[in-house]
């Protein structure tokens, strides 16, 4: 009640300039669903497809893939790349993660302020990057060509720095 959101205020999108911002509502309680064809997932190929957004950034709580406590969520693990989106974030594990699973990368970013949860020795396929030793933010810019993502721990410390380019080289 503190907020208005778009559509149902579970799942929806927004544009901020060059890029077009998809909730998506992971809880397994979701009334229209969370699998690759439920009502939802149908309603975020559509509006990936129809964007025309330089950069598509879907996000939603449970992660798809991680090499923490929890694991990966296979039920999340929909064709996010086929259907357009430029880069996945989640959280829920208390750790950070950078992964690039076919040529999409997905970040697992639960480093905000709750107790810390480990990363396992044995990573996922695709992980490029986990932390789990101090508690930060990400900051992301998007300009016209990249989109640059940092790991800023709370004393500064940038733990880690990946770019994605949209304008060839």
């Amino acid at each position: 009640d503190y907020f208005t959101l778009p559509n149902n205020e579970r799942y929806y999108d927004l544009v901020r300039g060059n890029v077009h911002l998809f909730a998506v509502d992971s809880d397994p309680h979701e009334p229209h669903g969370i699998a690759n064809n439920s009502t939802q997932a149908q309603w975020l190929q559509t509006a990936l497809q129809g964007s025309a957004a330089r950069w598509k950034f879907v996000y939603f709580h449970h992660p798809p893939y991680s090499s923490s406590s929890h694991g990966s969520n296979a039920t999340m693990q929909w064709p996010f790349k086929d259907w357009g989106a430029s880069v996945v974030l989640s959280g829920h594990e208390h750790s950070y993660e950078r992964l690039n699973v076919d040529g999409l990368t997905y970040f697992v970013n639960g480093v905000g302020g709750a107790a810390l949860y480990v990363c396992k020795d044995q990573k996922v396929p695709g992980s490029q990057k986990c932390y789990d030793d101090d508690f930060g933010a990400m900051l992301v810019e998007a300009g016209t060509c990249q989109m640059s993502f940092l790991l800023i721990t709370r004393s500064g410390a940038i733990q880690d720095r990946h770019k994605l380019s949209a304008c060839g080289n």
